[in-house]
């Protein structure tokens, strides 16, 4: 049986890193994180002589994955909704202000023979450091927070559809000392006047 997966990679100065199944997954190719991973933060060391979550590609460029999903059941009309992010985080320590870099994918989708009226979909990235700016390819993705802390959103919602996807492309904070980039996702479905809702991660 072949592999199915959604591979996403990041690649900043000469580290890349790649989100692929384990060994013999058969979950379903069209999803997003199918193995339901769950990892809402990454933590960079304030010292390179300090040992991170992933491998280190040089002393000045670090990386990590971001990744969740979950479920919910719509009992009033027999389906249930999944929520999920797949994300590369590269943090790029060569030049000063350093610069954290995120991309990847999020999604939502319904399973149920009744289409909603609207579905939607929210990501969160949130970084913590020193001296922070934010920018993202991505049209509509708004920037708050302050300089120690710094998040970017990026909302949209879909009419009488059952699936709505997001490709998170560069979002970039940089600054003297980044060391924390958290990830959060919000899903909706909406039946007319009746929405139901649910969180994964750092929201």
């Amino acid at each position: 049986m072949s592999k199915k997966y959604r591979l996403i990679t990041a690649t900043l100065a000469g580290l890349s890193l790649a989100i692929a199944p384990i060994a013999g997954a058969t979950a379903d190719d069209s999803l997003v994180n199918p193995e339901n991973e769950q990892n809402y933060s990454v933590t960079f060391p304030t010292s390179n002589n300090l040992n991170v979550a992933m491998p280190a590609a040089s002393s000045t460029s670090r990386g990590g994955v971001l990744s969740g999903a979950a479920t919910e059941k719509v009992n009033k009309h027999k389906g249930s909704f999944r929520i999920s992010f797949s994300s590369g985080v590269v943090l790029n320590r060569a030049f000063m202000p350093s610069q954290a870099t995120i991309s990847g994918e999020s999604q939502n989708i319904w399973k149920g023979t009744k289409v909603p009226s609207k579905i939607s979909l929210t990501d969160k990235i949130v970084v913590s450091g020193v001296g922070l700016t934010a920018s993202a390819s991505n049209s509509g993705v708004n920037v708050g927070g302050s300089l120690t802390t710094k998040n970017m959103t990026w909302s949209s919602s879909a009419s009488k559809k059952k699936s709505i996807s997001h490709t998170l492309r560069n979002w970039k904070f940089g600054g003297m000392g980044v060391y924390r980039v958290q990830q959060g996702l919000n899903g909706a479905v909406h039946f007319g006047s009746a929405a139901y809702d649910n969180n994964v991660g750092q929201m």
